[in-house]
């Protein structure tokens, strides 16, 4: 997964896909010890990995928190991401990804209402700044946007126009 080459690091991604459970469970603690190597590639790759991984990697919770105050603002994005992927309850990662939503890059922002909309209902305090999304100039992202306030249900009421 830390390979510079990105047909490499796609193609063990999407082989990771395919592992079952148990077999994801064990791979867990080479992505945590990767996460506090020195190459950022690699701590990127591990942290986007864990994501993927979704509930197996609930163990790597610890060292992704720990990702969240990096000095590289694309690992402590990644992180976020990763954490909610992971368990949409832990709320360290909310403050990264309500920022990702300012981001300049569409994919970030677009990931960004994306992961918040994947909190649910522990999120209610997002709802005016989700809300503010709504007014992207990127129709994906404000359809995004529209969607993750979908997803917090009765909670975004107020972000509805009367």
């Amino acid at each position: 997964m830390g390979s510079r080459n990105r047909a490499i690091r796609d193609d063990a991604s999407e082989r990771m896909s395919e592992l079952n459970l148990d077999e994801r469970k064990k791979l867990v603690p080479h992505f945590v010890h990767a996460l506090k190597e020195d190459s950022i590639q690699l701590q990127l790759a591990a942290a986007i990995a864990l994501g993927k991984m979704g509930v197996s990697a609930g163990g790597a919770i610890p060292a992704l928190k720990d990702a969240l105050v990096s000095d590289d603002a694309d690992l402590r994005w990644e992180s976020a991401v990763a954490i909610v992927l992971i368990d949409p309850k832990v709320s360290e990662a909310v403050p990264i990804l309500t920022e990702g939503l300012q981001d300049a890059r569409v994919e970030v922002r677009w990931d960004a209402a994306y992961a918040l909309g994947k909190i649910g209902k522990a999120a209610q305090n997002i709802v005016p700044i989700l809300t503010e999304g709504l007014k992207d100039s990127d129709s994906d992202v404000r359809a995004q946007v529209a969607y993750a306030l979908g997803e917090l249900g009765v909670v975004a009421e107020s972000a509805v126009p009367e």
